[in-house]
């Protein structure tokens, strides 16, 4: 945590000026003489609507966390991991490709009892949650929605590739999980025959210690998924579902509140795609590409004077809201010293 405080923060800034940079970059491409009577039109109902339904993902995400932790017999209360989940979305949005949220989440789970195998079983179940979520989404949308999205052959085949990639990761990552020996094997053999020798002074005792750490969290996985109950593990999978059908309800609401109706079946579809490939930008938060990004996708639905309206509104509230909330708990953390 003390890297979020203090190494990370260039990455904040940076994040915050390419986010801002790019709205700035949408409102200067798009502008036209309508676009000075956007707050006119606008439903102030509906964008309190799209805000409460941010407040209400935070909730649920609290109730999934908290839920995972019951059944590994480590449970820790709402408000707490309400907190850690939202300095851990802080984390994630100054890192590129979210890299820092699931430490963070370990790390301040550990700091609630919560022991390190356990900690890093609830990152793991979360993660494998939304890749599964998202790999078997986005190509089902791809093949129904194809004509609709009109989308090139090259970026079809990127995509494709990205859902390859993540399946092979998936696969992959369980096997190694339950392969403790294969892990220490894999360390071993980076730790002695890669320049990273010149820096482990005993790669044997390191390899050692980390084969110690993945079979106690093996341990751990395995006493989840087999002691849990399938109505428990079926309640988890049910809150993932409400979680991402909220986040996904943020967009068509935030269009209405701005006085445009597009065919929201097409809204929903772009943010899926849309989503899954800005998670793996090497940007904090996908900053300056998310802004050009969500432009260029949903400019065919929305008029050009909307566009930078809705541009800022969808990046404030799935990304800012989530660095300003998540920045004012980390600073109360660090004046107790925790951080």
């Amino acid at each position: 945590m003390e890297t979020i405080v203090n190494k990370n923060l260039r990455w904040m800034y940076l994040a915050l000026i390419l986010s801002v940079g790019g709205v700035l970059f949408v409102y200067l491409l798009t502008f036209e003489e309508q676009t000075l009577t956007v707050f006119e039109r606008i439903h102030y109902g509906y964008l309190l609507l799209a805000f409460l339904l941010v407040c209400f993902m935070w909730i649920i995400e609290a109730l999934r966390i908290k839920a995972i932790l019951h059944l590994l017999g480590s449970p820790v209360s709402l408000l707490k991991v309400l907190e850690i989940n939202l300095i851990s979305n802080f984390a994630a949005a100054i890192t590129p490709a979210n890299t820092g949220g699931p430490p963070a989440q370990a790390y301040l789970l550990r700091f609630q009892g919560v022991p390190m195998e356990k900690s890093l079983t609830v990152v793991t179940v979360k993660l494998f949650l939304t890749l599964a979520f998202f790999s078997l989404l986005t190509p089902v949308l791809l093949l129904l929605y194809q004509r609709m999205l009109q989308f090139s052959l090259l970026v079809n085949l990127l995509f494709g590739a990205a859902i390859l990639l993540i399946a092979v990761f998936l696969i992959l990552g369980f096997y190694v999980l339950f392969k403790p020996l294969l892990v220490k094997r894999i360390v071993l053999f980076f730790l002695t025959k890669l320049p990273l020798k010149k820096w482990i002074s005993d790669p044997e005792q390191s390899a050692e210690l980390v084969y110690e750490k993945v079979k106690g969290f093996n341990k751990t996985l395995i006493k989840f998924l087999s002691l849990s109950r399938p109505e428990r593990l079926l309640w988890i999978v049910f809150l993932t579902l409400i979680y991402w059908s909220l986040f996904f309800s943020i967009a068509p609401v935030l269009l209405l509140g701005l006085g445009s109706s597009p065919e929201m079946l097409s809204v929903l579809v772009r943010q899926v795609i849309f989503y899954f490939g800005i998670s793996y930008i090497p940007l904090p938060g996908g900053s300056g590409v998310a802004e050009l990004g969500l432009a260029g996708l949903f400019g065919p639905l929305i008029p050009s004077y909307l566009l930078a309206g809705f541009v800022g509104g969808w990046r404030f509230l799935t990304y800012h809201m989530n660095l300003i909330v998540g920045g004012l708990l980390v600073l109360r953390l660090a004046k107790r010293g925790i951080v």
